[in-house]
Formats: C-alpha cells, structure tokens, sequence
C-alpha cells in the first residue's frame, strides 16, 4: 500500500490510508460503514470455523459489494492450508470462490511472499479499472480574492531510492547496508538482498537508488568501513509524505 502511494499519490491526487476493522472501535466505525476497498483474510481453523469473528466478515463483504465497492479475499494456504483442511473449511473456500465470481477478487496464497506478488498486481487492477476509483468529486471553485497555494514540486526519487528507503523505514534501527567483494555488489536493507547475484543491470539500478539516497541526505553513514548507513531525519520527514513512519525504537526516538 505504501508502495503505491510512493509510485502514485502525488500524480493521482488521492493516497491509500489502511483501517483496521478489527481493532477499530464501534464508535470508529458505524456497523452499516463501507470502506473504498476491503481487504479480508481467511485461515483455516482448528475448531468451530464460524466463529463470530468469521460471520462478522461474511457480513462486511455482504455490505461492501451491496455497495457497489471493491473487496479482495484471501484465504491462506499456510499453517492449515484451507486446501489441505477439508471438512467445512474446505466447502468454505469453495463456497467463496463461487459466491463471487466477478464482484469481488478471491484468491489464495501459500506465505508472504506470494501473497506480496498478488496484492500489489491485484491492488494496482482493482484502483485502475474499477467503477469505484474512477469518480471523480466535483471541488468547489476558490473564490476569485484567493491566491491558490503554490505546492513545491516532490522530490524526484526514483522508485529504487523510495524502496530502499520505505524497507529501512520498516527495519527497527533503520538500518542500510551497502558492501563490495569479489562476488559483486550486495545491498542488504531489513534482512532483504535488493541485488540479484550475477545481474550488472540489476547492481546498477539499485546502486543509483542508494547513491540518490546519500547524494540527498535521506541516510548517513554510521561507521562499519563505509558499509552501514541510517535513514537521517531528512529521510524520515520525506517518509511521513509518503505516509510511512519508523518503527521499533527509532520510533520512540522520533526519528534521528
């Protein structure tokens, strides 16, 4: 969701901003409110599978389609993969998958990874072609006495340089790692290996990323021969823009 905000908010005017329905209160959400988009998530259980949790997103999707909104479903083949469980979790995903043939987008995924692959090409068909995201509200005109507000331009980071930045960003210490040796190089951010071994472009592309990062001040290098970088709190104000915010205790710090 950030990523598309990275790659698309400033030029669409519009951002994504996630709710969490289960933990938002009643006085949060009305019980007959819809969302621009829903996402569910489905796992197959040990026990009873409806539960009153379960019914209560039955009854979300329900009201979401009703209204003529966008929902993704997804049921995940991990831990008891609904395929392998059988009995009624199984009927239930079968039931799902025929319950919805066209409103809404069902589907499956095995750990996060896949599931990361899905949503993204999932998430960028249903804002560009679903009925929902192509209203357009009419703003009302500034009257004729005011000077509209001039905005500067975004910063022009590539989408390798805000990759980097938003996979720090979710790093509890924030924390970057660039290195050379003889098999090429690595760039290492939160446990992630950005550059594919072997691949010149791939090094090239990611290396460009990193040097405009440093090149704007967004990170800085905290010592290790060169080798470990920090997002600076230039980088953390460039963040919040694209609604992203640190995490573990630079969080606490708020930012460097």
């Amino acid at each position: 969701i950030y990523g598309w905000n990275a790659r698309h908010a400033w030029e669409q005017k519009k951002a994504l901003l996630p709710t969490d329905v289960e933990s938002s209160s009643s006085s949060d959400l009305p019980a007959d409110s819809t969302s621009d988009l829903l996402v569910a998530f489905f796992y197959a259980s040990q026990g009873a599978p409806h539960d009153v949790s379960a019914r209560r997103t039955d009854l979300e999707i329900e009201r979401q389609l009703k209204a003529g909104r966008p929902a993704l479903i997804y049921f995940s083949e991990g831990r008891i993969g609904f395929a392998r469980a059988g009995g009624q979790d199984g009927e239930r995903l079968a039931q799902f998958k025929k319950r919805y043939p066209s409103e809404a987008v069902v589907d499956s995924f095995g750990d996060e990874k896949e599931f990361r692959a899905k949503f993204t090409q999932e998430l960028e068909e249903i804002l560009l072609r679903h009925p929902h995201f192509q209203i357009v509200a009419a703003l009302p005109a500034a009257p004729p006495s005011v000077i509209p507000e001039a905005h500067p331009p975004a910063p022009a980071y590539s989408k390798a340089a805000q990759a980097l930045l938003m996979n720090a960003c979710d790093d509890p210490e924030a924390y970057l790692a660039r290195m050379k040796d003889s098999r090429g190089l690595k760039i290492q951010v939160n446990g992630r290996q950005f550059v594919e071994p072997g691949d010149p472009e791939s090094a090239a592309t990611w290396e460009r990323g990193f040097d405009e990062l440093l090149n704007g001040g967004l990170i800085h290098d905290v010592g290790c021969n060169g080798q470990l970088f920090q997002i600076s709190g230039k980088g953390f104000e460039f963040l919040e823009t694209l609604g992203k915010y640190p995490i573990g205790y630079i969080a606490e710090l708020g930012g460097m």
